[in-house]
């Protein structure tokens, strides 16, 4: 089991993030309990982690699967002064540090690259090895921000229903990784790319470094928008991380909450 006072003395050198730390064998989710710890008044940085999730939470209402004590699970609590539109960009930017992190574990082994798949699916070989799930409190500005985040690294068997389409570390390099050094990796990559996010609201760089890693820009796609089956090409995010989608008839912006799946048009 992850040790807290052994993260939290990890991640001494983070200017925001793990400051604070809990670590529990089992929850019902890490992002609900983050999100009842936020409204209580948790301070910002609080990282969450458990070894086991009884109702882990993906996007679109999807549970999270995951075997206890092989990968990481954990949540932090955001308290971002910025406006509402913009906190809609942090996924992405937890997505882009996971990915960087995955990249930089895998690329030193086999020369593998994370990707993401909109808005914060990350891939490797087609297969997904992690995700990021944002909950928020919002009124006329931003209360509080929950990024749960979802990381395969020693599992080394899934259940049917995602064997074909899931992978992890482990799998991809046939080593057995140290997962307090993984988390503690990750955690100092979010925490530079949000210091730098919130130092400075031009988010051009961050925009760039993740249009770069993902996979589905400039593809045909099939979509659920809104409750309709669509068909269309992803040509770009905006500034507030929207996707825009080209379809036969029209242009689309789209909020990632507004998406229910994207699948390659030729599947």
């Amino acid at each position: 089991m992850l040790n807290p006072d052994n993260l939290t003395a990890m991640l001494q050198a983070t200017k925001r993030l793990g400051k604070s730390v809990l670590c529990y064998d089992e929850v019902g989710s890490t992002n609900t309990l983050a999100y009842r710890l936020a409204k209580e008044g948790a301070p910002e940085g609080l990282l969450i982690t458990a070894e086991r999730q009884t109702n882990g939470k993906g996007r679109g209402g999807k549970a999270w699967q995951s075997s206890k004590g092989d990968n990481l699970m954990f949540s932090l609590i955001l308290r971002p002064k910025i406006e509402v539109q913009r906190a809609q960009l942090l996924p992405l930017l937890a997505a882009d540090a996971v990915a960087q992190t995955a990249t930089e574990l895998l690329s030193k082994i086999n020369g593998l690259r994370a990707m993401i798949k909109y808005p914060n699916d990350i891939m490797v070989d087609e297969k997904k090895i992690s995700g990021v799930l944002l909950e928020s409190r919002v009124g006329e500005s931003v209360e509080f921000v929950v990024l749960g985040i979802g990381l395969n690294v020693n599992q080394t068997e899934f259940n049917a229903g995602v064997q074909e389409t899931a992978t992890s570390l482990r799998q991809l390099t046939a080593r057995t990784f140290d997962r307090a050094a993984v988390l503690e990796k990750m955690i100092k990559m979010i925490d530079e790319k949000y210091d730098a996010f919130l130092r400075d609201d031009n988010d051009k760089l961050l925009l760039q470094g993740w249009k770069e890693k993902c996979t589905t820009l400039g593809r045909e796609i099939r979509f659920e928008w809104n409750g309709q089956a669509m068909e269309g090409k992803a040509i770009n995010i905006d500034r507030f991380g929207r996707l825009e989608i080209e379809t036969v008839d029209e242009r689309i912006v789209a909020a990632p909450s507004e998406i229910l799946y994207i699948r390659p048009k030729h599947t």
